[in-house]
């Protein structure tokens, strides 16, 4: 399922999405307890920038392998996220 639909469509909405369905708009609006402040990469803008940093070859293997751990712990709390948005969707039902 796609989160953008029903966010987008303001199937649940929140003024603290400000107007956005974004994952990083619409989760602290749900999901009080986890969020991305803590993190290395906290958008996917600078997620794939980084991956394609890696693809280049321009950056030594220790550099690759701390940003490939910071792209994992982002794509972790991405897909917790979505979890997390799923299940206040089901409450909703």
């Amino acid at each position: 399922m796609d989160l953008l639909i029903p966010f987008r469509s303001r199937f649940l909405y929140h003024s603290k999405m400000k107007g956005s369905a974004s994952l990083k708009n619409v989760l602290p609006a749900f999901v009080k307890d986890i969020g991305y402040d803590d993190l290395e990469i906290q958008d996917g803008r600078t997620a794939s920038h980084k991956y394609l940093t890696c693809l280049k070859g321009t950056i030594g293997e220790d550099q690759k392998e701390g940003i490939f751990q910071n792209l994992r712990n982002y794509c972790e709390l991405d897909t917790l996220a979505e979890v997390r948005l799923m299940n206040v969707l089901y409450k909703k039902v």
